[in-house]
């Protein structure tokens, strides 16, 4: 992506420092709370001995009996958290923070940080420890 100083917006690696998702609040609770139920149906299921009926249903005939519960949930958190994110993605020359206005098209509108630099608000943190 090119920003409006000429910089040049990277995300060939993954995961990258300038790129990011943005959930907002309303969508952020909706999403949490699909989550839950999804996780919880996946939960029921293990219970009563179908989670491999269950992986048939949503993966297709294709999938593999020994899958692990923790990949399905990380599945589960990727789909639901996926359909109410927009992308973020910030210039390290400059610092715009470029937010993409509408999901699943190529369309941004640019922020200008106060500092007039870049800030790294992409770059993932080190979990502080409790």
């Amino acid at each position: 992506m090119a920003c409006t100083c000429g910089g040049i917006i990277s995300n060939v690696l993954y995961p990258c420092d300038t790129e990011g998702e943005l959930i907002g609040e309303g969508n952020s609770e909706s999403a949490h709370k699909e989550v839950t139920e999804r996780i919880i149906n996946y939960i029921q299921t293990i219970e009563s001995g179908k989670a491999e009926e269950w992986r048939k249903k949503h993966y297709g005939e294709s999938a593999i009996a020994a899958t692990v519960h923790q990949e399905v949930i990380s599945d589960i958190l990727q789909e639901e958290l996926t359909k109410y994110e927009k992308s973020v993605a910030e210039c390290e020359k400059c610092g715009r923070l470029w937010i993409q206005i509408e999901q699943y098209k190529n369309e941004y509108l640019a922020y200008f940080p106060d500092n007039g630099r870049y800030n790294a608000v992409c770059k993932k943190f080190k979990k502080k420890n409790a």
